[in-house]
């Protein structure tokens, strides 16, 4: 099979809405489809070397937040003289804990997490300030604007209740990753005969982490495919994000050959509807 591939080199994935500049650069330009994929320890379900597919939803929209209550402000010894923003936090954790329990719906996927907490500089002086930061994640549209209206209301609700003032301020990030159905097949069923059956694995659920190449897949077909990259022996495996992290480089000849794979199963997935 003979077809022509464009190599995509993108900065800015992690945070910085690489893929957008990419768009905007004229990277999708004369495509009919994309493939990507991510190596590491990125979903449970896959042993070290194998690859994982999922047609539909495959990572979560990586939304954040930044917030802060703001209060009076005094000395550790008097509580009772000054409106005290560390015991509002408290509470205000707590509530986004029960709102994700209780209010949503638990069979649909939603990820918050305060991450950055900053506030103090004394043993004995209750803040003025307390700022914090946080993530929200999620697959469905709808969930996704819910959570942005409902994390500032609840932060509001609970700095009223303590009598302190609430600043708010949502920072969207990039959309859910979906997987064209007949793009992900495809490439599933090319991995299998590159890399042997064995090693490639029809994966059950998407995870919450982010990841921009979803700018690429609203706008052309394509799919994304995992591939479980801890380094080899007997010491432990660390997650992404973790100082620790390491990758196992052993892999990356199959992460080449997934590429190669993927691209002639779109390639041959076109041609056939042509």
């Amino acid at each position: 099979l003979e077809f022509r591939a464009r190599l995509i080199f993108q900065p800015g994935e992690e945070g910085h809405f690489g893929a957008l500049g990419m768009i905007e650069g004229g990277a999708l330009e004369g495509l009919e489809a994309i493939e990507g994929g991510h190596m590491g320890n990125l979903s449970q379900e896959l042993a070290p070397g194998e690859a994982g597919f999922l047609p539909g939803p495959m990572m979560a929209a990586s939304d954040s937040f930044e917030a802060c209550f703001v209060g009076s402000g005094g000395h550790g010894s008097a509580p009772h003289q000054s409106s005290d923003p560390i015991a509002a936090f408290s509470d205000f954790v707590q509530a986004l804990a029960q709102f994700r329990a209780r209010e949503l719906d638990q069979r649909m996927p939603a990820v918050i997490s305060v991450c950055m907490v900053r506030a103090g500089a004394a043993n004995n002086v209750i803040p003025e300030r307390l700022e914090l930061g946080g993530t929200a994640r999620s697959l469905d549209a709808e969930l996704r604007i819910l959570l942005e209206k409902r994390i500032g209301e609840i932060g509001a609700s609970v700095a009223a209740l303590w009598g302190l003032s609430f600043e708010y301020h949502w920072l969207g990030g990039y959309p859910p990753l979906v997987n064209e159905r007949a793009c992900a097949e495809a490439m599933e069923k090319a991995a299998r005969v590159h890399l042997g059956s064995a090693r490639v694995r029809r994966l059950s659920l998407p995870i919450m982490g982010g990841e921009d190449f979803a700018f690429y897949t609203r706008i052309i077909p394509g799919a994304f495919w995992f591939l479980s990259s801890p380094v080899p022996g007997d010491g432990p495996s660390f997650p992404h994000h973790n100082p620790r992290f390491d990758l196992g480089e052993a892999y990356l000849a199959d992460a080449a050959l997934l590429h190669l794979s993927s691209a002639q199963a779109l390639a041959a997935e076109l041609g056939s509807h042509s």
